[in-house]
């Protein structure tokens, strides 16, 4: 079912793009990862446009009907739902921290300078873990509120002011999930204009209020405690599903999941090009300076200060390295590794044409100001480095 509807819409939006909105590149959907691609805003075009011509359409066929109120409250239970399930996912992504990236040793020995916005944006976020998981429990408190019909406006409340932090750092920060996150701050928006009146009544005019009415989506008895059943079944499985999901990778890919051989911060002390050793000059960009491993991901920092990323992968029984640059498998580094004694690693192994041999002494993360400095309740004085 999912295939076919993302076939259609493989179909649909590059015709749109091409023969309405006359587009001078095509508008193919390409995986990546990313919320915001060409394909996805040209998307919101097709939704959009098919959604006006639906509500014309419909407006002139049902002209007598003035409102929907069974409608209405079926769309209200959609988007609490919707919202919470979102919420509830990307919440316990934050209570258990799996969703930003630790300090881990190729970000510790990567100058901020080297980063993208996006890159700088989840590094800072996973710094901490505490504030990681506060935000994640603003989010699971709007995504339960939300479960609740009076409590649904709190919930939206606390939502969209969740939101609008997270819609602020995906524009300023440059995160490629703009348009899911506007989404999402939309749909907080509709729940608490739904009661606008009434709130303004309480924050604003400091008037008496009233209960809002509702319409009763089920009428009969069988079919209200059908719904409850459903609706405390769906929740249970949204809760608990997501909360096993974020706590099995935590130990899969997260913090808690083991480290390869390699991982760690490891310092050029030697090395052996062709039986010769290398002077250590600054000029020679061929040259390894650093070399710096954590989560299938090299970062070798050479002489000259240029930075070259490799995906990395270890054979824990032929004990070798293989570092891949790009696609073309032909030309991947493949290095054996061996620990002389705890802190010192020797590389050897052809690096193109030359054979090569690295002899590397390991760093202790703690070195670094950011991991060692902690945390102070008495400051004399500002300490900002």
């Amino acid at each position: 079912m999912y295939e076919s509807y993302q076939a259609l819409w493989k179909a649909v939006v590059p015709w749109f793009g091409a023969h309405v909105l006359h587009l001078a590149r095509p508008a193919t959907a390409v995986p990546s990862g990313s919320g915001d691609r060409f394909f996805d805003w040209v998307m919101i075009l097709v939704m959009l446009s098919a959604s006006i011509v639906a509500a014309v359409v419909w407006s002139i066929f049902d002209r007598r009907a003035r409102s929907y109120p069974r409608l209405f409250a079926a769309f209200v239970l959609y988007l609490r739902f919707t919202l919470a399930r979102t919420l509830f996912s990307y919440g316990f992504d934050k209570v258990i921290p799996n969703q930003f990236s630790p300090m881990t040793p190729t970000r510790l020995t990567q100058f901020v300078g080297e980063m993208s916005p996006g890159g700088f944006a989840w590094t800072f976020l996973g710094f901490s873990v505490p504030y990681e998981m506060f935000a994640g429990f603003a989010e699971v408190t709007a995504a339960t509120l939300l479960l609740f019909r009076r409590t649904t406006t709190l919930g939206a409340l606390i939502g969209a002011a969740v939101l609008t932090n997270v819609f602020m750092l995906n524009m300023t920060f440059d995160i490629p999930v703009k348009q899911y996150s506007a989404h999402l701050l939309l749909f907080c928006g509709l729940l608490v204009a739904f009661d606008a009146r009434r709130l303004l009544d309480v924050f604003v005019r400091e008037r008496a209020t009233e209960a809002r009415g509702h319409t009763k989506l089920f009428t009969t008895p069988r079919a209200r405690v059908a719904a409850r059943i459903g609706g405390f079944g769906l929740a249970i499985w949204m809760i608990a599903s997501t909360f096993y999901a974020e706590f099995s990778g935590l130990y899969e890919y997260g913090r808690l999941a083991p480290h390869g051989p390699l991982h760690g911060i490891f310092e050029v002390e030697r090395v052996t090009k062709n039986g010769q050793i290398q002077q250590p000059l600054l000029t020679d960009g061929t040259l390894w300076r650093r070399f710096a491993t954590s989560n299938g991901t090299a970062l070798a920092r050479m002489a000259t200060d240029s930075l070259v990323r490799y995906r990395l992968e270890t054979d824990t029984v032929k004990q070798t390295a293989t570092l891949r640059n790009g696609p073309d498998s032909t030309s991947a580094i493949i290095l054996a590794y061996t620990f002389v004694d705890p802190t010192h690693l020797v590389l050897t192994g052809r690096i193109l044409t030359d054979s090569v041999e690295i002899r590397l002494r390991r760093r202790p993360e703690s070195s670094y100001l950011l991991v060692s400095r902690g945390f102070h309740w008495v400051s004399e004085f500002p300490f900002f480095r």
